[in-house]
């Protein structure tokens, strides 16, 4: 029972198409899919790709990959016309990188960082092997576990 479904889901896995199994036509029309800036450049993309399916350049899986490429990189509505659109890089997603996390009141921050981490938590000997951000944390830790015997 195992080996079938292990034969099974290998089967599915080799059926999927990435750009790395992509032929030479399909290769070639994902560079340009990438290349493109405009929802216009990537409508005569679309053709391209649909023209070659029909003369039998790309496979059926290829040329569904393709389409959905062109379809991530449009974005939610047809209309909308972006000013420039952004490459296909690796996984495609239609939400936004996540900025890293910033305080408010970067200076106020700084304050009880260091006077968390200069408070004499941590023996002289371990201290000098953490950063003062680290040594904060500590602090927190060591304030949790005096307080209540345990720090979640």
């Amino acid at each position: 029972m195992s080996a079938s479904l292990d034969v099974r889901v290998s089967e599915e896995l080799a059926s999927q198409t990435t750009p790395q199994t992509l032929g030479l036509v399909g290769g070639e029309l994902y560079g340009f899919i990438n290349s493109c800036t405009t929802n216009d450049q990537l409508q005569a993309v679309a053709a391209l790709v649909w023209e070659h399916y029909g003369n039998n350049r790309l496979s059926d899986s290829e040329a569904t990959y393709l389409g959905s490429c062109i379809d991530r990189r449009r974005g939610v509505s047809r209309r909308a016309v972006p000013i420039a659109i952004a490459p296909l890089r690796g996984r495609v997603t239609k939400f936004f990188p996540r900025k890293p996390q910033r305080s408010p009141d970067r200076e106020s921050s700084r304050g009880r960082r260091r006077v968390l981490g200069g408070s004499s938590v941590l023996p002289p000997e371990l201290r000098h092997l953490f950063s003062e951000g680290e040594r904060a944390v500590l602090c927190v830790i060591a304030s949790e576990v005096k307080r209540q015997g345990w720090c979640d």
